[in-house]
């Protein structure tokens, strides 16, 4: 193997090994204009997070593969690396300006982190005892500190269950650059704790299971992971019934399909009840039949088929003939029967 050299990548997935000894590892640089096409793969035998940017230790090698050499990457070690501009523009969410935090209040937090496998969002539901404990451990070399008191304003809000609470989780769940520049503006928001953040984040807020943040479609895995799902049984019904429209294109899901949910009707009329008043007409759920849907895309679907049958009572003048026509010619294009 060679020398390994450090670089700073965001993990996208990974898949174990059929004999559990190493991990395949997918990531792209940490920067704001990764995309698919600039991914790599690596190889590691560690456990590695998937919350935050990371630094590696990369060698190069290869293995011998049905009589064939192919190169790999393989990971020798890692860290957490969140990245300067991530602690800044969280930092201006909270007090409006960007402060940075220290370098050494950043490795701090990166040690806590790399080492214990907890998440930001896990640190502030730590006891008030065992938080203080950690900051003074992680920032005990810092001159000032900044990002540890932003994380004691943001345990006062949810603490107290305030407004921007589930926003705060996610944020700090994944310190994803990009996102948390998608929230920021110049005024306190008093519909959202005086945070620094856009009313566009009060809907992710209200019901995180069920709409997003702005710009950003959070898997839902991860909102299980940071936020509290007990008392969130109708948005998870409504993201069932509105997946099942948009991405299986049904428009009507049999309440006897649904399993793990109880009393539908009440988790409707609960989620019915919390949706803002102008849009409530349109994004309520409705039981009809023994089937639930959402009432914007009933009536759309109706608007659309009415506008179709409209439409079909003119035509157009020997449109019939012109396409038996082109259907009948060799090389049509058309390669289904129906």
């Amino acid at each position: 193997m060679e020398n390994p050299r450090n670089t700073i990548f965001k993990r996208l997935s990974h898949s174990l090994s059929v004999n559990g000894l190493y991990y395949e590892v997918t990531f792209t640089p940490a920067n704001d204009y990764a995309s698919k096409f600039n991914r790599v793969i690596a190889f590691t035998s560690l456990e590695i997070t998937e919350n935050y940017a990371v630094k590696f230790a990369l060698v190069r090698d290869s293995v011998e593969i049905l009589g064939k050499t192919m190169p790999i990457i393989v990971i020798v070690g890692w860290e957490v690396a969140i990245r300067d501009c991530e602690f800044k523009n969280f930092t201006s969410l909270i007090r409006g300006t960007a402060v940075t935090t220290g370098y050494a209040e950043q490795q701090g937090i990166a040690l806590f982190l790399t080492s214990t496998g907890f998440n930001l969002t896990e640190l502030i539901d730590f006891s008030d005892a065992e938080f203080q404990k950690i900051k003074q451990q992680a920032t005990q070399r810092a001159k000032a500190v900044v990002f540890f008191n932003d994380l004691e304003h943001c345990r006062k809000i949810m603490k107290a269950n305030a407004v921007g609470s589930n926003l705060l989780r996610y944020l700090l769940y994944h310190m994803n650059n990009k996102v948390i520049k998608n929230h920021k503006q110049s005024l306190a928001n008093g519909n959202l704790s005086r945070l620094y953040v856009k009313n566009g984040c009060i809907p992710f807020d209200s019901m995180p299971f069920n709409t997003s943040p702005i710009g950003h479609n959070p898997k839902l895995g991860d909102l299980f992971a940071c936020i509290d799902a007990a008392e969130r049984q109708h948005e998870i019904l409504a993201r069932l019934v509105r997946n099942n429209t948009e991405i299986k294109g049904q428009l009507f899901t049999p309440v006897k399909d649904i399993v793990g949910l109880d009393d539908i009707e009440t988790l409707v009329s609960t989620y019915n009840s919390t949706i803002w008043h102008g849009h409530r007409e349109n994004s309520k759920l409705v039981i009809e039949s023994g089937h639930i849907f959402i009432n914007g895309y009933k009536n759309d679907t109706r608007f659309i088929i009415a506008k179709l049958e409209d439409l079909a009572k003119s035509g157009v003048q020997n449109y019939s003939s012109s396409v038996k026509a082109w259907l009948s010619e060799p090389n049509h294009g058309v390669d289904c029967n129906e």
